[in-house]
């Protein structure tokens, strides 16, 4: 298509007015120009991503909004991706289709989309751009299909009526913004594929009121949790090593805070502070505010460096003990053990089979043979049994007189086996 239209285009450079092949249904040129990536079909437009692979592209929506679902295909050309913009500001739309020959959301895709309650987003999309939903004020929940690996830099900031999203376990990092300003959003799992977390990533989430950061995490970004004011408890887990400049600043309900050993580096204000930025010293404190760490620790460090109230907490310092052996079929046990008293427990995989080879043995004339096998040169389990393979018998040669017979006395003949020499 794009072909003919650009020979088309160099026609009438060369000549003037050229007569254009009648449309086919539904399908006419968008505006006036003569492009090969701008078209119009029913409510929206479209450009050409692949000509050889007739692969499309959403453009923009030109439709009156309510409930609509978007073809998989246009004039047997697939549908692929969602453009930048394509829907953006289209406030009418109350909710979208999406196929699932579509893998990618462009950048600002829905966003302003102030009507829009639902959408179905397939499987088969693997990325989802900035700003994709951003200002969906009405967007009550959202499942993100397990194809996609990162949520993007406010894909769903300022979602205000946003209450729960499903994250699913390929997502690996949430991005810059992602859900700022999600004042509904009352609780969130973050699934233990999720390696960090980006900066102003769900600040003024003002319902947010207990969050759990699984053991995958290793930095929490600048200002993350800023302005959740709402929140009262957080698991922050041993993986973490980063928790940076206000990832916590003004959450006057957070009193508490447990912080392991592993974190190695507390920015400025990331705990027990309030103020208009995190960015300036500011006196305002929460009151009663307390942190538990360990003896030595960064947060111990901070606790004192802020006058802070902590408690030290006991670092355990485990022993271990083979409490029960691994064979090669069956797992083993090994316990850690610390003075306290407090122990757990982890599996010693099975080791599996050393296998050796037993030889094969030919067979003989008389003696029957062995195929080739193996066992276990450990515990003696046979990996792979040996058949037995039948004696040959013997194969004789042609008879030889030995004695020749006579009138009175009988004579005798003899014949050998081939292969062994038995008479």
């Amino acid at each position: 298509m794009k072909k003919l239209l650009a020979t088309l285009l160099a026609t009438t450079l060369a000549f003037g007015a050229v007569a254009l092949p009648a449309a086919e249904s539904g399908f006419k040129l968008f505006d006036t120009a003569v492009t090969a990536s701008a078209y119009e079909y029913g409510d929206f437009a479209y450009s050409i991503v692949d000509d050889d692979a007739l692969t499309i592209e959403i453009t923009k929506y030109t439709g009156d909004g309510g409930d609509f679902v978007i073809p998989s295909d246009i004039n047997g050309m697939k549908i692929v991706s969602i453009g930048y913009g394509a829907f953006s500001n289209c406030t009418s739309l109350t909710s979208i289709t999406i196929p699932d020959s579509v893998t990618s959301i462009g950048y600002h895709a829905f966003e302003d989309c102030t009507s829009l309650t639902s959408i179905t987003i397939p499987n088969s999309v693997t990325s989802i751009g900035g700003y994709a939903f951003a200002y969906c004020s009405s967007l009550t929940s959202i499942t993100i299909p397990n194809s996609v690996t990162s949520i993007g830099d406010s894909t769903f900031s300022n979602c205000t009526s946003l209450t729960s999203i499903t994250i699913p376990n390929s997502v690996t990092s949430i991005g810059y913004r992602a859900f700022y300003k999600c004042t509904s959003l009352t609780s969130i799992t973050i699934p233990d594929s999720v390696t960090s977390i980006g900066r102003l990533a769900f600040r003024n989430c003002a319902s947010l009121t207990s969050i759990t950061i699984p053991n995958s995490v290793t930095s929490i970004g600048e200002d993350a949790f800023y302005g959740c004011s709402s929140l009262t408890s957080v698991t922050i887990p041993n993986s973490v090593t980063t928790i940076t400049q206000g990832a916590f600043f003004n959450c006057p309900s957070l009193k508490s805070v447990t912080i392991p050993e592993s974190v190695t580096l507390l920015g400025v204000n990331s705990f027990g502070y309030s103020g208009t930025s995190s960015f300036l010293f500011t006196d305002e404190r929460t009151p009663d505010f307390k942190i538990y760490c360990y003896e030595g620790s960064a947060a111990e460090r901070y606790a004192k460096v802020n006058v802070f109230d902590y408690e030290i907490l006991h670092s355990h310092k485990y022993t271990e003990k083979v409490t029960k052996a691994a064979t090669c079929t069956t797992d083993g046990v090994m316990t850690y053990t610390c003075e306290c008293g407090d122990t757990y427990t982890e599996t010693i995989k099975a080791k599996g089979h050393t296998a050796v080879t037993d030889k094969a043995v030919a067979a003989t004339c008389t003696t029957d043979g062995k195929t080739e096998g193996s066992h276990c040169s450990v515990c003696g389990e046979v990996i792979k049994a040996q058949e037995t393979v039948k004696a040959t018998g013997h194969t004789f040669g042609s008879w030889t007189t030995t004695k020749k017979a006579t009138c009175t006395e009988t004579g005798t003949q003899i014949r050998k086996c081939m292969v062994c020499g038995e008479t």
